[in-house]
């Protein structure tokens, strides 16, 4: 039974390495693999998140972490788990995106997982993408800030053409009155001789 199903996950894995993700061979392992129970659920999740299933991926990972894998595979698991997370995001929002990183970021702090590098590496990846998202909204802050700013300055001067336009509709229309003024005027004809 051990042979079996050593073989049947070297199988995956290799097939894995192969760009093949194919999960069937999986199902045997969950009914194989009593000793390490994880292997199952971590090679699936793998297999589920290379075909961008990373809902089910992230379903896979947390049963893989509830199965007791050794202290030196659960770092493995936390660190696809967090990226499962990333990828998971499916939302425009700038808080729910910063509150998912943040989510990501503090698995891999679970169970000292941030001692290692990948997680550490990481981290900082999370970390910058963090700080993209506050400048694109201190940004788009600014941008409102300053389309609010031209909307006023806009009616100011719509404002101000309106005061110019009515101005110089009276103007015209004082023109025009002295101009008939005129037309009515009777010029001294003078002596005639």
């Amino acid at each position: 039974k051990l042979i079996l199903s050593f073989s049947i996950n070297e199988i995956i894995i290799r097939n894995y390495n192969n760009s093949i993700y194919n999960s069937t061979l999986i199902k045997s392992l969950y009914i194989l693999n009593i000793t390490e129970p994880y292997i199952a659920y971590y090679n699936e999740g793998n297999i589920l998140y290379k075909k961008e299933n990373y809902k089910e991926a992230l379903n896979k990972y947390n049963k893989a972490l509830k199965k007791n894998p050794p202290k030196k595979k659960i770092c493995n698991i936390r660190i696809n788990l967090s990226l499962a997370l990333i990828k998971n995001i499916k939302t425009t929002n700038k808080e729910t995106i910063y509150n998912k990183l943040e989510e990501a970021k503090n698995n891999l702090y679970k169970n000292n997982c941030i001692k290692n590098k990948d997680a550490k590496n990481l981290e900082k990846e999370i970390q910058k993408l963090q700080e993209e998202l506050n400048t694109n909204q201190t940004n788009t802050n600014n941008t409102k800030s300053q389309e609010t700013e031209t909307e006023k300055n806009y009616s100011s001067i719509e404002k101000d053409l309106k005061e110019r336009e009515k101005e110089a509709n009276t103007n015209r229309q004082s023109d025009l009155s002295t101009y008939e003024n005129l037309e009515n005027y009777s010029y001294y004809q003078g002596k005639k001789w």
